[in-house]
């Protein structure tokens, strides 16, 4: 796949990264919509992944996307990468009604110190 990178509302960003970011939202929603409804293709799993996708989901974007954001004010690259490896564990945990989910990291590359590391960090789970 080609590396291209794009820029949305000052935020830069590629189509690797959106890649990662589709697929890990889309497998947090499957992981918590099986926790939940099981595996029984209905309307209502269906309605319950919806759901899923737009509290869980948009609160991991909303999450990683805060890291990438802080991180490039200080003039990092960062981008999210997902760990597939851990994108199945989520799920294949989710049939027994546990979820664990870690979808991956913003990796960040740049000269920081340890009080703008420690903002990128909080900026997670502040979602500034």
């Amino acid at each position: 796949m080609r590396y291209k990178t794009y820029w949305f509302a000052g935020i830069n960003t590629s189509n690797i990264e959106l890649i990662a970011l589709l697929k890990s939202w889309a497998a947090i929603s499957l992981a918590f919509s099986i926790a939940l409804a099981g595996l029984k293709f209905s309307l209502g799993f269906i309605i319950i992944f919806l759901m899923a996708a737009i509290t869980v989901g948009l609160g991991f974007l909303l999450h990683e996307l805060a890291h990438k954001v802080v991180a490039q004010k200080y003039k990092c690259a960062a981008e999210f990468r997902s760990d597939d490896k851990m994108l199945i564990l989520a799920i294949v945990l989710a049939f027994t009604g546990f979820i664990f989910a870690a979808p991956g990291a913003v990796l960040i590359h740049g000269h920081i110190n340890k009080k703008q590391n420690g903002i990128i960090s909080a900026a997670g789970l502040l979602q500034i």
